[in-house]
C-alpha cells in the first residue's frame, strides 16, 4: 500500500507554476526527484506536499520571497498544481568492504580503512579551517590596530580587487539579462549607491591588507617566488578541473594567488612566532 509522504522522503513529481493563470519560466517539470526538507524549493512547497501519497494532486498557493532573485516573481503569489508519480523511503545501505569496493579509493578496501580514511580526512579538515579562522583573527587585528599615513590606495590595485568584489554579482546580471544597477535592489534589497559605496570600502581594505601583508614581508624577507604561484594555480586546475592553467588565468590572475599566497606566509610567520590560547570549552554546558 502506498504510504503519505513525510519530511526526508523523496517524491517524484510533475509541477506547473502559475503566476496570474499563466505558466511562468522556470516553473514547469516532470519526472522531479525532490527530497523534503531540503529547501530547494521556495517556503511552504516542499512542506504542502508531507502527507500526500501517490497519484494524489496538489494546488499549493505561495509566494514567492520579496528578495527572491526574479524582479518578475519577488513577492508575487502563485499557484503550483503538483502530480505526485512516486514516495520513497529513504535508504540507508549497509557499510560492507563490497560497497567500499565500489567507491574506488585508491588503497581504501575494507570498512575499517574506510573508516579510518573519513576520520583522518575529517581531522585534517577541522585543522585546515581552524587554521584559516586564526589567519583571518590576525589579519583583522593588525588591520585594526593600522594606521595608514593617507586614505589613498594605488589606483591600480583598487581597480582591480574592486572589480573582483563585484564580479560575481556582475556575472549574476548578466545571467539574468539586467544591469547591475537594476540586479543590486532586488537580490540585496539596498539601493544601488550604497552597494557602490560598500564594495568601494570592500575593495579599499583588500588593498590596504595587502599593503600590510607587503610591508611584514619586506620586514622580515618573506618573499613568494613564481615556482610557489604556478604550483598553486596548477594545485587549483586540478582541484576544480579546469580545463587547463590558462583556462584558470581567464578568470583569475598570477597577481591573485602571489597576494593571497603572501597573506597565508605572513599570517603563518605571525603564528609561528606568537602564542595562542585555545580555549577548553565543555560543549554541554550552557552558562545561564
Amino acid at each position: 500500500m502506498d504510504r503519505e509522504a513525510k519530511n526526508g522522503d523523496t517524491v517524484n513529481i510533475d509541477y506547473e507554476g502559475l503566476l496570474d493563470g499563466v505558466a511562468f519560466d522556470g516553473g514547469t517539470a516532470e519526472g522531479y526527484d525532490l527530497t523534503l526538507g531540503s529547501g530547494q524549493f521556495i517556503d511552504g512547497f516542499e512542506d504542502g506536499l508531507i502527507g500526500y501519497k501517490k497519484g494524489d494532486e496538489v494546488a499549493l498557493n505561495l509566494t514567492f520571497p520579496e528578495n527572491y532573485n526574479s524582479e518578475l516573481l519577488a513577492g508575487k503569489a502563485v499557484v503550483f498544481n503538483v502530480k505526485i508519480n512516486a514516495v520513497k523511503e529513504p535508504v540507508k545501505p549497509e557499510l560492507t568492504d563490497e560497497l567500499v569496493g565500489m567507491m574506488a579509493v585508491e588503497n581504501i578496501k575494507t570498512v575499517d580503512e574506510f573508516k579510518d580514511y573519513v576520520r583522518d580526512n575529517l581531522a585534517i579538515s577541522a585543522e585546515e579551517v581552524y587554521k584559516d579562522k586564526l589567519r583571518d583573527n590576525i589579519l583583522l587585528k593588525i588591520y585594526d590596530d593600522t594606521t595608514f599615513a593617507s586614505d589613498e590606495v594605488p589606483a591600480e590595485m583598487f581597480n582591480y580587487y574592486l572589480e573582483q568584489v563585484r564580479s560575481s554579482d556582475q556575472a549574476y546580471a548578466n545571467q539574468y539579462g539586467v544591469t547591475l544597477a537594476d540586479f543590486v535592489p532586488v537580490y540585496y534589497g539596498i539601493e544601488y549607491e550604497e552597494y557602490l559605496a560598500n564594495t568601494e570600502e570592500q575593495a579599499k581594505a583588500m588593498v590596504q591588507n595587502v599593503m600590510i601583508c607587503e610591508k611584514i614581508a619586506r620586514d622580515n624577507n618573506i618573499k613568494i617566488t613564481s615556482e610557489e604561484v604556478k604550483r598553486s594555480m596548477e594545485e587549483t586546475v586540478e582541484k576544480y578541473n579546469y580545463a587547463s592553467l590558462d583556462a584558470l588565468k581567464e578568470v583569475t590572475s598570477e597577481e591573485y594567488y602571489k597576494n593571497y599566497l603572501l597573506e597565508k606566509k605572513v599570517t603563518d610567520f605571525i603564528l609561528s612566532n606568537c602564542n595562542t590560547t585555545v580555549l577548553d570549552v565543555d560543549s554541554t554546558s550552557k552558562e545561564k
